[in-house]
């Protein structure tokens, strides 16, 4: 049985960030196939969940096996959910498990506008599953309607300066690949025909932009 916790990181005391890093790491080395004890990695890990305003924390059992940094934007007086990082367990991946948890936000905060910034095809999967069918940019296409409006502010607050405004492809965003073991492939040969444009040894990502369902 798997059981959420939905966290503040800043409001976790040192202890409790401590322990939020360590589980987190564990279940990051295993996604990203990176050795949990590079310092390095360690210190991405620990900057990327504790600077995120909303933590989700899945557990089976006492381990946890899954997380969600995710943060609440307005841009243009739009509500936008920024994905900003999530991650399953290796062996627990296909379950379904990330659906479950950004519907679960979605629900509490009724967002517009879902957004997400990748280099793996996986992602991809699951904005179709969160977003309308045509509203989800640039799977359709250049954005349009709302989702072009508020893509300025949105990029000035990411700090994306190198992206296509068009194909929102952004270039060396990361500046390396982030998997160990080279970006996942999802089980839909499309998702994995349309990262194809990208080219993630150098870093660079796909901005995603859709209306929520």
């Amino acid at each position: 049985m798997v059981t959420a916790l939905r966290v503040y990181p800043s409001e976790l005391g040192p202890k409790g960030q401590a322990e939020v890093v360590s589980q987190t790491v564990s279940v990051a080395a295993s996604g990203f196939v990176q050795n949990p004890k590079n310092k390095v990695f360690v210190q991405d890990v620990r900057e990327h969940v504790l600077s995120a305003p909303v933590l989700y924390l899945l557990y089976e059992g006492e381990v946890c096996t899954a997380f969600a940094a995710m943060a609440n934007l307005m841009v243009e007086n739009t509500k936008i959910l920024y994905l900003g990082g999530l991650m399953v367990e290796k062996s627990r991946q296909g379950r379904g498990l990330m659906k479950s948890v950004v519907d679960c936000e979605i629900n509490q905060l009724n967002p517009p506008v879902l957004a997400a910034r990748t280099q793996n095809p996986c992602m991809l999967d699951l904005m179709k599953q969160v977003c309308n069918s045509g509203e989800l940019y640039p799977y359709c296409g250049a954005p349009r309607g709302k989702c072009r409006l508020i893509l300025p502010g949105l990029t000035k607050l990411m700090g994306m300066t190198n992206l296509d405004p068009e194909t929102l492809i952004g270039t060396g965003t990361y500046g390396r690949c982030l998997y160990g073991g080279g970006v996942p492939q999802s089980r839909h040969e499309e998702s994995n025909r349309f990262f194809s444009q990208i080219d993630s040894q150098k870093g660079d990502s796909i901005l995603f932009i859709g209306r929520a369902k």
